[in-house]
């Protein structure tokens, strides 16, 4: 039998109805894979988008999520998780270090105008903490 990442681990303790168990294992720190300096290239999905999808499974918050390994039916250019709560959004945009000093492309610069002009606030990151604390305070995210 294999083993499970950490975040699939925290996702499993979640559904199972652990959720305040779940959010020890997210604030528990150090964690290797939920507090990395740098990201590195493939490993963007594992280190933070799987930990941001079980962090909003957590919070009631409703990600607005494309896998990027498979085709999108989506607008060219939508950042990685549009996030809703409550009335309230956000965006996300998770970049690998390397990606993150390269930018964003010309579609996702334009996509994050889009969006800002209507109010919704955009964070371009490589960190999954900066992510969470970002849709926190926009969300209006109460934790206990």
């Amino acid at each position: 039998m294999g083993r499970i990442s950490r975040s699939d681990y925290i996702s499993m303790v979640a559904r199972m109805g652990g959720k305040k168990a779940a959010v020890e294992l997210l604030r528990a720190a150090p964690s290797a894979d939920l507090e990395l300096e740098t990201v590195a290239a493939g490993d963007e999905i594992e280190s933070l988008h799987k930990p941001m999808l079980a962090w909003c499974g957590l919070y009631g918050v409703l990600p607005i999520y494309v896998r990027p390994d498979l085709p999108t039916t989506n607008c060219t250019g939508q950042f990685d998780f549009p996030l809703l709560h409550n009335g309230f959004s956000c965006a996300v945009e998770f970049k690998t270090t390397k990606k993150l000093k390269i930018g964003v492309s010309a579609d996702q610069k334009l996509w994050q105008e889009r969006a800002e002009s209507c109010g919704v606030k955009c964070l371009i990151t490589d960190s999954f903490k900066e992510a969470t604390t970002f849709a926190i305070e926009h969300l209006h995210i109460t934790i206990e």
